[in-house]
């Protein structure tokens, strides 16, 4: 499995391990009321009981009410299972999976045990109502419900054969606490949902493929795929090693939009474009991920960005690798707004912009300063372009440094530069074209990272960047940085991705008001 490095932020790596989840805690009925329940049913038995002559539908109730069998299926929406059951789905006696889900309602909530789930169609789930499906439940019939998918790993394997999880329709699911491996789809290897909204959260995605080769091989999602108008979040997962032709591990693609926050996106790879994440025509959130380790074979190795205007924030994208773009790419006319991100040791190029305009504001970009790191920031246009098919944009307050060449423009650009740190490329710090004018402001000097060889990349209070960041604000500096820190401490905002700030801790004083 892929291993994310560390790159020494205030953010840890782990934290979108799973967690432990507390079920619900039923109290018994006091001795007061159940007798209080027995004659209000006894007094109901006789008034309808007494109106049997005006029709068979009372008759039925007073049947009912006195005793006729019925199917006894869990209490109050919530259904039990576990790999071998084969019960009324209660807690005491449980069902198989199948079960569960042919007989859930709108709102019901499924605890599945630990072990391994397989299938026999076309995924192992088929998501149809708004439930909720919770992974790692313990097994025991006692109460309060026991989750904790770590301890009670519940596993979907889809044996290289089927998707994991379809999800489809307007319906507003939960999935959560699950490991979905061994998927295999044209589209959605793992989780593949269309027209819907679900939740999918605290997962671990992993291993899932689109069907390669032949006609598949332009295979989308081979983690989740997003379709149609759908209004997926998507929170503290871990999806690793998963394979597609397009976004390898998230495929978003339709009218409605999705949000990405707090995941571990790793190790995912795709023959084509978007190795960690491809987002097509939606304006998507992606934010405070880690995007790290990623491949492509053509562009986008981190992210890929396709005709969009998705919001992408304080995201560690880390050591991903393309042809082009290796950090995040994106062309078609995407106008993305890009803020507060650390993209370190990306290759090739940081970010590279093909016929867009984005907002690139207050991003660290450090390059692995091999002469094949290619350009922190890579500016083209086709020749003969017309717009919005030139690429223009506003770089402003990011900190550039150690790749081959730090801007590179080529082609019709018009792109607004200024108050940047751009220093210590190995080639040159611009090549631009000639009529490519930048600002006054962008300065050349080391910006005094506090260990680079630990990859800590936090300012120094010597750094030039401080306080260095554009004062008119226009655009606006975000108001926080990468970690949540309001901006500016000073006068003005930093350059890069972290506002410097000199941490003070109080001691406890223990106060005894008497």
């Amino acid at each position: 499995m892929y291993q994310v490095p560390r790159i020494g932020m205030r953010l840890p790596l782990n934290r979108c391990r799973q967690h432990k989840s507390k079920g619900k805690t039923y109290e018994p009925a006091g001795v007061a009321d159940e007798k209080e329940r027995k004659m209000s049913i006894r007094k109901y038995k006789h008034i309808l009981c007494s109106l049997v002559a005006s029709g068979l539908f009372l008759v039925g109730l007073c049947l009912l009410l006195n005793g006729t069998s019925q199917t006894a299926w869990a209490d109050s929406g919530e259904l039990f299972v576990t790999p071998a059951g084969s019960g009324d789905c209660s807690q005491a006696n449980p069902c198989d999976l199948q079960t569960a889900l042919s007989t859930v309602s709108n709102g019901d909530t499924l605890y599945v045990a630990g072990g391994t789930y397989t299938g026999s169609g076309g995924a192992v789930i088929t998501v149809t109502h708004s439930i909720t499906l919770y992974g790692g439940w313990d097994g025991t019939t006692t109460m309060p419900v026991v989750r904790d998918p770590t301890t009670y790993p519940t596993t979907l394997d889809g044996e290289a054969t089927r998707r994991g999880v379809h999800i489809s329709g307007e319906i507003t699911p939960t999935v959560a606490g699950f490991i979905i491996t061994g998927g295999r789809a044209e589209d959605g290897g793992g989780i593949y949902v269309y027209d819907a909204s679900p939740r999918i959260q605290n997962n671990v995605i992993t291993a899932n493929r689109t069907i390669d080769g032949g006609a598949y091989a332009d295979g989308r999602g081979g983690g989740i795929y997003v379709g149609g108008n759908s209004a997926a979040s998507i929170t503290q997962n871990r999806i690793l090693s998963n394979t597609s032709g397009y976004g390898g591990g998230i495929y978003h693609d339709g009218g409605g939009s999705i949000t990405v926050i707090t995941n571990e996106i790793a190790g995912n790879s795709v023959l084509h474009r978007g190795g960690g994440i491809m987002v097509e025509r939606s304006p998507d959130l992606i934010q405070a991920n880690v995007i790290a380790g990623n491949t492509a074979a053509a562009d986008g190795g981190g992210l890929l960005i396709w005709a969009a205007a998705p919001q992408v924030a304080a995201n560690r994208i880390v050591g991903n690798v393309a042809n082009s773009g290796g950090g995040i790419g994106m062309g078609n006319n995407a106008t993305p707004n890009l803020l507060n991100n650390m993209l370190i040791g990306n290759s090739r190029d940081g970010l590279l912009m093909i016929s867009s305009s984005p907002m690139v504001i207050n991003n660290t970009i450090v390059g692995s300063g091999l002469s094949s790191s290619g350009a922190g920031l890579n500016l083209r246009s086709s020749p003969g372009c017309t717009p919005p098919y030139c690429t223009t944009g506003v770089y402003v307050n990011n900190i550039i440094v150690s790749y081959t060449v730090g801007i590179y423009g080529t082609g019709p650009i018009t792109p607004m530069i200024d108050y940047n740190d751009v220093w210590g490329n190995s080639t040159a710090d611009y090549t631009l074209p000639v009529d490519v004018v930048i600002g006054t402001h962008n300065i050349s000097q080391d910006p005094r990272f506090t260990n680079p060889a630990a990859d800590a990349y936090q300012l120094q209070s010597i750094s030039p960047c401080i306080d260095a960041g554009d004062p008119a604000g226009v655009p606006p500096a975000p108001p926080t940085d990468i970690n949540g820190n309001r901006r500016p401490v000073g006068a003005r905002v930093d350059i890069g991705a972290e506002e410097f700030a000199i941490e003070i801790y109080l001691p406890l004083v223990v106060r005894n008001d008497h």
